[in-house]
């Protein structure tokens, strides 16, 4: 693995790969993401890094977490959540 599009990573500058992001940074960005993933559901109260949904105020995590941003990406590429 050299490089890779990682379109959100891009920016609106985006142009589908011309731009592709070396190998170490698609790593950090999967690990950084990783640790979001696995923050537990209570991260609100006891502190920490942690992904949330609003308006329901609600901590994300695990299969959620991967469902909410895949209806985003959706929505973003113009289909809906």
């Amino acid at each position: 693995m050299s490089h890779l599009c990682i379109k959100p990573a891009c920016g609106p500058s985006c142009s589908m790969c011309n731009h592709a992001i070396p190998a170490e940074k698609v790593r950090a960005y999967a690990i950084r993401y990783a640790v979001l993933r696995s923050a537990p559901i209570d991260a609100i109260r006891s502190g920490g890094v942690f992904a949330g949904q609003t308006p329901q105020n609600i901590v994300l995590n695990g299969d959620d977490l991967d469902a909410a941003i895949d209806a985003t990406m959706k929505h973003m590429e113009g289909g809906t959540a």
